[in-house]
């Protein structure tokens, strides 16, 4: 999967990762692949008239960084490190991050959007730049697209870790 570097490089670059290696909390891992999974699930099954909404795209961006982001404030709340995340494609579909996050982690979440947005800016660019490779059929859209939301996830799961940590 080629997808994950334009938002790694991105995420770095606005100062949601320090360096190439996100903070990672092993229980959560299959949570946001998961999460990943049904927001690309939900944008594949909502195509406008020229495809594939990049409106959609753009929030699914959102609203998998903001669902890291409270995948940390559960998985600090668990006793046994087992985090249960909710999915909403209303939510999505909507615009709505629908996170479940104490008032501070909202706070934060608001203002980390802008840096989100420029790894959607990111990808969304690199799609154009490689637009030939899906054509010709040498990148599968549906496995990028899932594997950049499953890295915007771990983004904002990383995010967290690094600035609520000491906050909470």
């Amino acid at each position: 999967m080629f997808s994950k570097e334009p938002i790694k490089s991105s995420a770095i670059e606005c100062g949601l990762l320090e360096d190439e290696n996100p903070h990672i909390i092993p229980e959560t891992l299959g949570v946001l692949k998961s999460l990943a999974d049904a927001a690309t699930e939900t944008i594949f099954e909502n195509p406008d008239a020229n495809g594939l909404s990049i409106q959609i795209i753009q929030k699914a961006f959102n609203y998998v960084f903001a669902k890291g982001i409270e995948t940390f404030s559960l998985w600090q709340a668990a006793n046994d490190g087992n985090v249960t995340l909710s999915f909403s494609e209303a939510d999505l579909l909507n615009g709505d991050v629908g996170a479940s996050i104490s008032p501070n982690a909202a706070d934060f979440v608001n203002a980390a959007m802008p840096m989100c947005a420029d790894m959607f800016s990111a990808f969304q660019e690199w799609l154009k730049t490689n637009q030939d490779l899906f054509q010709g059929e040498f990148l599968d859209l549906y496995d990028e697209l899932n594997e950049a939301l499953t890295w915007t996830a771990r983004i904002g799961l990383s995010y967290a870790v690094g600035k609520l940590s000491d906050s909470q």
